[in-house]
């Protein structure tokens, strides 16, 4: 039975390392201070083996964590514990392979009209960023302007933003999903979008 190597300790119990993720500020993010490029925050792509006491994690054991710590003496003696009393459960939680979504939710208030033309032309416009499976931000960007060239990008909702209550404007909702926090060049790969 092969060993883990990058063991840390986290909120839910004794992780595997698998991978370090660096999220950086895009144009979509909500923040006014920071620079496109910058980096917003680091995750962690973890398998959880089990709980402080040494008991085992059932449910799903790959996760993102915000922060990770190395293992202290007493929790390298713990886990060794879990390996003695629970190598089915190791071996079990290393089968499963489970994959992570990144999802950002955007919100924009859009005139009526143009409501009525995103909702529309959404599937069409939605096939042709899926055609190459994988699409940036700036993609969806320009594949809505051009076919809903009133649509400005501007507007979505941010922070302390309040939404007006003209007659004539509503909110139209976005989820981008970006399968296992895909990154290329400091930019976000979305591999899905849904409109809400």
């Amino acid at each position: 039975m092969e060993l883990p190597k990058n063991l840390y300790l986290t909120e839910d119990g004794i992780v595997e390392l698998f991978e370090n993720i660096e999220i950086y500020y895009e144009d979509f993010s909500l923040s006014s201070s920071a620079q496109i490029g910058e980096l917003e925050k680091k995750l962690y792509k973890c398998r959880c083996y089990c709980d402080f006491n040494g008991n085992p994690v059932k449910r799903n054991n790959v996760a993102i964590y915000s922060s990770i710590e190395p293992l202290s003496k007493k929790y390298h003696l713990i886990f060794n514990k879990y390996l003695t009393k629970s190598p089915d459960e190791y071996l079990k939680a290393n089968r499963k392979e489970i994959d992570l979504f990144r999802q950002v939710f955007l919100e924009y208030q859009v005139s009526t009209s143009t409501f009525q033309d995103l909702t529309e032309k959404f599937d069409s416009i939605k096939a042709n960023l899926l055609n190459s499976g994988t699409f940036t931000w700036s993609d969806f960007v320009n594949a809505i302007k051009s076919q809903v060239p009133k649509f400005e990008h501007d507007l979505f909702l941010k922070y302390g933003r309040v939404f007006s209550d003209k007659a004539d404007h509503k909110k139209i909702k976005f989820r981008f999903d970006s399968e296992n926090y895909r990154i290329e060049n400091k930019t976000t790969m979305f591999n899905n979008i849904s409109l809400f």
